[in-house]
């Protein structure tokens, strides 16, 4: 191992956060390559989800097609989230009885707790539709927003059918810049940028930070990996009729970026890229689907939830009764649906 002096000088060249006090006279390289490259992706979401949706919302002539679309996505979305709250509350129920969650004392207890912002899932519906288009836009954690000023600008135009020309010309546009935008990102600057942010975590987390809550992520990685080589290849298998392997193969690239980036948001752009361009999928359906399923879809979220309430009374030494897992596991469910796509 280094010696404390020498990972000092390492860690103020490569890995220090330079915006806190320590900070000040560090350099920090890989943050500063990981925290750009992030941000820029992020300058990308707003625009590319609001002028690619009006985009394909008013290139669907059938406005019924799009009412199906979207009804087939919020039920497969459900029916995941089932699966995979069922599917954790198992699990848990099995460590519990292998008794595997040992109590622990911690010292300083944690600040006073604070209370989530959503304790009501219909809170939902209510911030789907923004008084203010502008504050929407101006908020990447406001996704389902932004999708509602999206589709009722799309559905609009349709309705005006070929009276609009000089706004339809000037989104689609907008959505070609973006584009061009996003490739260079993700051609360019990814293979280094991702590498920096791995790098990174591992060498500031290091093993020792993760001994204790080792049993908790160990059950969460595991889970998580089962839930994508299990449940979404049969679905692939069954629903879609595709070749699972060849999915995960072309997948897999998107899978390591949201790793690495630890953010749905930051991963969008590169989802629909491969989306439209390996698996064919219609560029209407993969910008309507897939900023929607970023906002609402985190079935990993429920899954780590449902875990970690398990884990975390397990340590306080509560016991968990199959009835309250229930509960965790239909509250998971909801509190994902209104967790924001912003990294951890």
């Amino acid at each position: 191992s280094m010696s404390p002096a020498m990972w000092d000088i390492l860690n103020k060249i490569f890995f220090q956060d330079i915006t806190v006090s320590e900070g000040r006279n560090a350099i920090g390289l890989f943050y500063i390559v990981q925290t750009v490259f992030t941000n820029a992706l992020k300058l990308a979401i707003v625009p590319m989800v609001f002028f690619s949706i009006i985009m394909s919302v008013c290139g669907m002539n059938d406005m019924r097609k799009l009412g199906r679309i979207a009804g087939k996505t919020i039920i497969t979305f459900v029916l995941f989230y089932l699966v995979a709250c069922f599917f954790a509350a198992v699990v848990s129920e099995l460590v519990i009885n292998m008794g595997l969650y040992r109590e622990f004392v911690v010292e300083n207890l944690a600040a006073d707790v604070t209370e989530a912002e959503t304790s009501n899932i219909l809170v939902t519906i209510v911030n789907a539709v923004p008084d203010n288009m502008i504050s929407a836009l101006g908020n990447n954690n406001k996704m389902l927003a932004v999708i509602t000023c999206s589709v009722i600008i799309g559905v609009s135009i349709a309705a005006m059918g070929d009276k609009i020309t000089v706004f339809k010309t000037f989104c689609d546009e907008c959505s070609q810049i973006v584009q061009k935008f996003l490739d260079f990102l993700i051609i360019v600057c990814s293979p280094f940028s991702v590498f920096c942010m791995i790098t990174r975590t591992f060498a500031i987390y290091g093993i020792d930070y993760l001994k204790p809550a080792l049993v908790y992520v160990v059950v969460t990685v595991v889970l998580l990996l089962a839930f994508l080589i299990i449940a979404y290849p049969l679905v692939i298998a069954l629903g879609a009729k595709l070749d699972p392997f060849t999915f995960i193969r072309k997948i897999a690239n998107v899978a390591v970026f949201g790793f690495s980036t630890s953010s749905s948001a930051a991963t969008l752009p590169l989802n629909i890229k491969v989306c439209e361009e390996e698996f064919g999928v219609d560029e209407s359906i993969a910008s309507f689907v897939l900023p929607l399923g970023m906002t609402i879809n985190m079935d990993g979220t429920a899954i780590m939830q449902v875990i970690a309430t398990v884990f975390i009374a397990g340590c306080a030494g509560y016991t968990v009764t199959p009835g309250q897992l229930v509960v965790v596991a239909l509250l998971a469910l909801l509190a994902s649906v209104g967790t924001p796509a912003a990294p951890g």
